[in-house]
């Protein structure tokens, strides 16, 4: 059975993950199990590359943020957005949906 499948659509009987992804059924599978593998390997810090069009608020809700225990940046280089950057920032991780 897929995810859209399960996903009643109702902000009383489903999970905050759940309706955050419900808008984009067809890759929720692959960011619970990227978010599940950054929290279970204890990572600390992820860098983020998404797509012009591609929402970000789930993906941070997937990770529970905030948190003191991880630090989650962008990586925009070569946009309009690099100058926010922080310079000393190393990921453990990078998510990604649409990288080759």
């Amino acid at each position: 059975m897929g995810l859209r499948t399960r996903i009643s659509n109702s902000v009383l009987v489903e999970s905050r993950e759940r309706l955050c992804v419900a808008h984009d059924s067809d890759k929720a599978e692959l960011q619970f199990e990227m978010t599940n593998r950054v929290t279970e390997a204890d990572y600390h810090s992820v860098g983020m590359i998404l797509h012009g069009g591609e929402i970000d608020y789930h993906i941070w809700a997937l990770f529970g943020v905030p948190s003191e225990e991880l630090c989650i940046e962008w990586i925009a280089a070569g946009t309009s957005s690099a100058c926010t950057m922080v310079a000393s920032f190393q990921s453990c991780a990078v998510f990604c949906l649409e990288c080759p």
